[in-house]
This record gives C-alpha cells, structure tokens and sequence, in this order.
C-alpha cells in the first residue's frame, strides 16, 4: 500500500455518520452509494462546510475504508495520529472477529469430530442387519451387567438362539426372506428380554444371544419356553409360507457360584445343541 496511488472506489457502503453531534448507523439497505453521492447524501450533505476532508482507514497497509472529516472538527496537523488511532481500532476489532471465528471453527471440528467416533463406535458395536449389538457390542454390555448382578436376590440367565433351517429359506424362498426370518428372530427376542431389563444380540451368522435379570428364587422356572411360545405367536400372525423357528439353550448365573460369561454361553450352547436334535424333525414350512 506504501507509495501507492489511492483511488476511491466508485461504490462504497457508508457505515455510520455524525449528525447534529449524533452517530447514526446506517441501515444495510441504505449503506450502498456510489462514490458521486458520497458528499451528498442522504447523510452527509455540504450545508453549512467550506471544506471536507477524505482519510484512508488503513492498519498494516490493509484499506478498511474512508473517513470523511469537517476540517474544523479535526485539526490537519493530528490527523495523522487519529486515523492511525482509527485504523488501529477496527484492525483490534477484526482481529477478534477473526480469532472468534478461529475458536468457533475450531469448536466445530471438534464436535463433528466427536459425533463422528461416536457414530463409528455405534456402528463396530452393532450388527446392521438387525440393529442388535454384535458380538463385540454383547461382551462389552454383558460385562459391565456382571458388575452388578449376579446379587443376593437377582440371578442372570444367558440365552444362545439359534435359528433353524435358515438355508432352508434362503434356497427356496430367497436371500431376502433369510433376512427377514433373521430380522424376526432379533425382534421377537429384543420384546422377551425386554420385559427382563436384559438385552440381545446376534453374535454370528444365524445366531442370537441374549442376557435376562431374573428373581434368584424363580431361576428353577423355565423361561426358555416364553420365549418358545413368542415365536409361536409371531409365526400365526405372518403370512410366510414358513414360520421363524428357533432353538434355544440358557444357562444360569448365580451368586456364589464361580461362572464366567464364557462358561456360561458355552453351557448354554450345549443345551441348545440337544434341542436343535429335537427341533430338527420339526419342519417350519407351513402346512
């Protein structure tokens, strides 16, 4: 900007005058003029001034704009001082607007940037055909249940579902209704372990697992069968021309008694691998 020749751009937005020992700030719709008008305006008008004088606002040969003075008012000899005092002014102001914009920018990224790794951790803990957790999402929920139960008077009871025939419907009705069959068996589980304050999860390609709290008195109870008798229920009220049919394994957790979530999903495999016997002379397609 040193040594440059100033010229006054042919369109400027007057931001604020003085009038009648008043500033006014000029409405946005009223700040364009051309630079013919800037000495007879609306504002600023020539009555009752012999001269006027123009001042480039500038800080750190940056132009921010014009001030245009009554020479009585503003002593030529001080000029110099009090427009860099101006230009030294608005260059503050700007650079706070900028440094705002920096933290703000910054503040951004790093919410994008959180709800990004929460996105990202939502999505390796969940199985995206069922919406269920995946195997990772179960170990992670079940451990942090351990924490609190089994107690004196709550027992855990863990399921191992698994789905029967499921190549069945896939050759013969589509890959489409093996979805959906599997996207049944996570609904009709996540309504029974729902009522038990636990919850489910498919943990391979046909099968569930699934952790219920239970009163430590009722473990004897056989809660395999509700949830036998669910999937009875679902499969009148479909039109398939088979039904969703499961086999189930649980295995119990009691206080006092030395068994992990492995121990625990391995016996209940077990039992579920004696049903599956019994479920495999069963077919599911409907009479």
């Amino acid at each position: 900007m040193q040594g440059e020749q100033f010229e006054i751009p042919e369109y400027l937005n007057l931001k604020a005058a003085l009038s009648d020992g008043e500033a006014i700030s000029v409405a946005l719709n009223k700040q364009k003029i051309n630079r013919e008008s800037l000495f007879d305006n609306e504002y600023v008008s020539w009555d009752g001034y012999s001269s006027l004088l123009l001042f480039p606002i500038y800080s750190d040969n940056i132009l921010y704009g014009v001030l245009l003075c009554d020479m009585k008012r503003l002593g030529f000899e001080s000029s110099d001082l009090f427009m860099n005092q101006i230009g030294s002014g608005i260059r503050m102001m700007n650079l706070r607007i900028e440094n705002r914009q920096i933290v703000d920018d910054y503040e951004e990224s790093v919410r994008k940037l959180r709800e990004y790794n929460i996105t990202l951790d939502t999505m390796s803990k969940t199985d995206s055909l069922t919406g269920l957790n995946n195997r990772r999402g179960f170990y992670m929920r079940a451990n942090t249940l351990l924490e609190f139960y089994p107690s004196e008077d709550k027992s855990l009871i863990v399921g191992y579902v698994d789905m029967n025939d499921l190549k069945l419907v896939n050759d013969r009705f589509g890959h489409d209704d093996g979805d959906y069959a599997l996207k049944s068996i996570g609904s009709v589980i996540t309504d029974y372990v729902t009522e038990y304050n636990g919850f489910a999860a498919r943990i391979g390609g046909d099968e569930f697992a699934y952790i219920i709290v239970v009163p430590k008195e009722s473990v004897s109870d056989n809660y395999r069968e509700e949830l036998y008798s669910m999937f009875d229920k679902f499969n009148q009220t479909t039109l398939k021309p088979y039904n969703v049919e499961v086999s189930i394994g649980e295995s119990v957790i009691e206080k006092g008694v030395e068994k992990s979530l492995d121990d625990a999903l391995h016996q209940a495999d077990e039992r579920l691998y004696y049903e599956k016997k019994v479920h495999k002379k069963i077919s599911i397609l409907k009479a």
